[in-house]
């Protein structure tokens, strides 16, 4: 399979509307580009994985149950982390 795209300054969005597919090749700005380096490079402290991860079983657990609140998923993270130790 050939791949058109000329480097990595182009994202595709597809768009699905009424069972038509539609792509998107959009070029990203200068700064955005200098913005991705940057996060590329940066290590995440621990105190921020641990939002990143919160955020993630809160995002996935609210699409599957609106009544899962950010609070409840903070109450199992804490637990789940006091068993670990």
């Amino acid at each position: 399979m050939e791949n058109n795209f000329r480097h990595l300054s182009q994202f595709v969005i597809l768009e699905v509307a009424n069972d038509a597919y539609r792509i998107h090749i959009l070029e990203m700005s200068e700064n955005i580009q200098k913005l991705i380096d940057a996060a590329r490079s940066r290590e995440m402290s621990g105190a921020e994985k641990e939002a990143q991860r919160r955020s993630f079983a809160y995002g996935n657990a609210h699409i599957e149950n609106d009544r899962v609140t950010r609070e409840m998923v903070a109450k199992a993270a804490d637990k789940i982390g006091r068993s670990q130790d």
